[in-house]
């Protein structure tokens, strides 16, 4: 087992910038695999109870699984977690593709499952709605945070409120625009200095990548009979909190749905909103467990 080293991941430049956030404190012991899917060999971190029920997390837009697997720690006492760097995101993969489905499906088998309990945030809940229409038998049960896929992007608030003054902090370097940007995405009521420098490096070091646009289809939704858990932000600016619950209950045939108050679309910074998004999770893994466990023999059997 090894320890959590930020540096030894891609991105160097942005790594450096978070290695003394507040998240990464308290060190987690890991595993590093590689598992070969349709887009080649990702990367993906292992930890927490090797006798629990097998979880699967994918990470949000320009992040990496090192982070994710940090906001995760309330699940490793009862889960065996894995948390895989996406493709075209940062981390280990960049190739573009539109083949989550079939990626996602591979790096279950890859593990050695026949399904998992799958959780994606924004941009990986959009892997997890693909997995749901390419191969819904993988999910044991899933939770989607905020997730691309559902409803359409709000690209005029998104425009105005976060791309035009990120282009003119660009330009000009002026630290208000920056934290005019940053506060379309987070409310962080931990320490402001340290949420700030930490998407500073991520605007400083990254390249943002173009998110899915299209959305589900309500026939392919269907398909996938597992439970689901949405969440949406009050104080989203991607996607409307009201609209994005009401079209999950609509397009999910088996979903329970979650509105995190006083929350944008990054959740994640907030120790308050972490908690209470951890709690959920954990209630909602444990409803008819009993049932959940069954399949779980069934799937490493």
């Amino acid at each position: 087992m090894n320890e959590i080293n930020l540096k030894s991941l891609n991105n160097e430049n942005l790594v450096n910038g978070i290695i003394n956030c507040k998240h990464f404190k308290k060190k987690i012991n890991y595993r590093k695999l590689e598992v070969e899917t349709c887009l080649g060999v990702v990367h993906i971190l292992n930890a927490g109870n090797k006798e629990g029920r097998p979880v699967i997390i994918f990470h949000e837009e320009n992040s990496t699984c090192v982070y994710c697997l940090n906001q995760y720690k309330s699940l490793l006492n009862d889960y065996n977690v894995y948390v895989c760097d996406i493709t075209r995101q940062l981390g280990y993969l960049s190739k573009h593709t539109d083949s989550y489905g079939e990626w996602a499906s591979d790096i279950i088998e890859g593990l050695g499952y026949k399904k998992m309990i799958c959780i994606g945030e924004s941009f990986g809940g959009q892997v997890i709605i693909k997995l749901m229409c390419f191969s819904p038998s993988k999910i044991i049960k899933s939770v989607l945070i905020s997730p691309y896929g559902i409803i359409k992007v709000q690209r005029f608030k998104l425009f105005f409120h976060s791309m035009i003054p990120r282009f003119i902090y660009k330009l000009t370097k002026k630290q208000k625009f920056l934290y005019k940007s940053i506060n379309a995405f987070v409310l962080c009521d931990g320490s402001k200095e340290e949420c700030n420098e930490l998407s500073k490096k991520v605007f400083n070091y990254v390249k943002p990548s173009a998110a899915f646009s299209e959305t589900i289809n309500p026939y392919d939704a269907a398909m996938c009979l597992s439970p689901t858990l949405v969440f949406a932000g009050e104080k989203d600016l991607i996607f409307s909190s009201s609209k994005l619950l009401k079209a999950a209950k609509d397009s999910f045939f088996n979903s329970s749905i979650y509105l995190i108050r006083n929350c944008a679309h990054i959740a994640f910074l907030s120790d308050n909103v972490c908690r209470e998004i951890n709690k959920e999770i954990i209630k909602f893994l444990k409803e008819d467990d009993d049932v959940s466990v069954i399949k779980y023999k069934d799937v490493v059997g």
